[in-house]
């Protein structure tokens, strides 16, 4: 096989900045075919017409690929001069009450319609997609798209969720021991417990990266305010040295 002429400084540096430039004009292009920067500040769902007919129709059956909805590019840059500025600190001293966390304005999930053997399968998938649009309606018309995180466009999604919980006999949520409550929806948990009567584990995932108090102030937490929950932890530790076999004995999963 013949060797590979070697390129020099100077003739590598131009095929980069010729690929660039190259780079570059195709973005522009594409930019080009968007909105401009005026018009998408002010862009909105607009909701007189059915989300079905570009959000549930369009995705095929089983398609379990995320959806979500695009960002203006003026929001996207906007944010990202944002960004850029300095953060505020609060005084260490600061204590957030729990109520403050809890009267905050959470979005609801879709839950499943009540469904039986006797409808059939068509039925109860157009249940199903009135239910799922009018959540997505009710969603878009009462917070500002600009207020609005990520989340689940995607009705096939959401029905695989909803089968999991039916055919489950418990729940494990997986959250992160450093601030379990960030991976927590009360919607779900609402959805959970009162409708299908399913008990909820929290399992507090990394648990060896937070001293032992930390896990223990956490416990407590769940404990007082959570009572219907079951809290259990996960390390990532797998030794046979006695130093770390001694430390996985104060979480209690050794004995």
């Amino acid at each position: 096989m013949a060797r590979k002429k070697p390129i020099s400084g100077a003739l590598k540096a131009s095929l980069l900045k010729r690929k660039r430039a190259e780079r570059r004009r195709l973005q522009q292009q594409a930019h080009q075919h968007e909105q401009p920067a005026h018009e998408q500040a002010t862009t909105t769902i607009v909701l007189d017409v059915p989300l079905s007919s570009h959000h549930l129709y369009s995705i095929p059956a089983n398609d379990l690929r995320s959806r979500f909805q695009k960002e203006p590019r003026a929001l996207i840059e906007q944010r990202k001069l944002l960004a850029q500025q300095p953060v505020k600190r609060i005084d260490s001293g600061f204590q957030l009450k729990w109520d403050d966390l809890v009267n905050l304005n959470q979005l609801s999930i879709p839950e499943r319609p009540d469904w039986n053997y006797s409808m059939g399968k068509d039925e109860l998938e157009q249940s199903e997609t009135e239910v799922f649009e009018n959540w997505l309606k009710s969603i878009h018309s009462e917070h500002p798209d600009t207020n609005l995180n990520l989340f689940e466009h995607n009705l096939e999604v959401w029905r695989q969720l909803w089968r999991t919980i039916e055919s489950s006999h418990i729940i494990l949520l997986i959250t992160d021991a450093r601030y379990p409550l960030f991976f927590l929806h009360h919607g779900l948990c609402r959805y959970i417990l009162n409708k299908h009567r399913l008990p909820i584990i929290i399992v507090l995932n990394k648990a060896d990266l937070v001293p032992e108090q930390h896990i223990d102030s956490w416990k407590s937490f769940f404990s007082l305010n959570f009572p219907q929950f079951h809290v259990c932890i996960s390390v990532a530790i797998i030794t046979s040295h006695a130093d770390d076999l001694n430390r996985l004995s104060q979480y209690h999963l050794i004995k």
